[in-house]
């Protein structure tokens, strides 16, 4: 809009009349000046990430993988490896932060690999995840209150395992619900806590089996 503003008093100065089409055509410059910085900027913030890396059950790809990662100094926050609902296919799930562009370019190299047959990256609201929690704490403690029976109920956590010496409560849903529920147990006394990789299902309605179709039939044509 600066620009424009220039445009009109410099012309202006001159004694010159601008056409009307002219001034709406300036317009319409800074706007979509405007908005490529908005997209680009939005493009280069650092914001959270899940990779979803399909592959063959191969020895030593992880480390491959995890390498190009590293080369780009890019920390993994989590990684869980599992069986798909195709046979002989395993998946990566992998969160990282970046910008946009960056994990855009690090889902290209992985998918240089030979046994990675599919590679995508999502955000949040892309998919439906959960993580998995679980916290060791002393018997006694549930002898001696009842709070802590109470917060694990207000949490919709539940108890997996009794022993004399300590109890193991879990608990299932996002990182921040996890966290919570740590803070809460803290001042009874937490033995040892752990919590999983992120697990995550794309809400994108195509198949697995239809990539890996697709895959087969451009191979048929190389």
């Amino acid at each position: 809009m600066e620009n424009y503003k220039y445009l009109v008093l410099s012309l202006t100065k001159r004694r010159h009349v601008i056409p009307h089409d002219e001034i709406l055509i300036c317009i319409l410059l800074n706007f979509f000046m405007v908005y490529c910085l908005r997209g680009k900027n939005k493009k280069m913030e650092n914001k959270k990430f899940t990779i979803s890396v399909f592959t063959e059950n191969t020895i030593g790809l992880l480390h491959r993988v995890t390498t190009v990662f590293t080369r780009r100094k890019i920390n993994i926050e989590s990684l869980t490896v599992s069986e798909t609902e195709t046979q002989g296919v395993s998946r990566f799930t992998i969160v990282v932060n970046g910008s946009y562009d960056k994990i855009a370019q690090v889902v290209k190299q992985i998918e240089k690999q030979v046994e990675v047959l599919k590679c995508f990256f999502y955000e949040d609201e892309q998919i439906v995840y959960q993580e998995l929690a679980l916290y060791k704490m002393p018997t006694k403690v549930f002898a001696n209150s009842e709070s802590v029976e109470d917060i694990i109920r207000e949490s919709n956590a539940r108890v997996l395992a009794i022993e004399p010496e300590f109890i193991v409560i879990e608990k299932t849903g996002r990182e921040h619900e996890t966290q919570a529920l740590f803070k809460k147990l803290e001042p009874f006394g937490i033995l040892s806590f752990v919590r999983s990789g992120r697990v995550a299902i794309a809400k994108p309605m195509k198949r697995l089996q239809t990539h890996l179709e697709e895959l087969e039939s451009v191979s048929l044509f190389e």
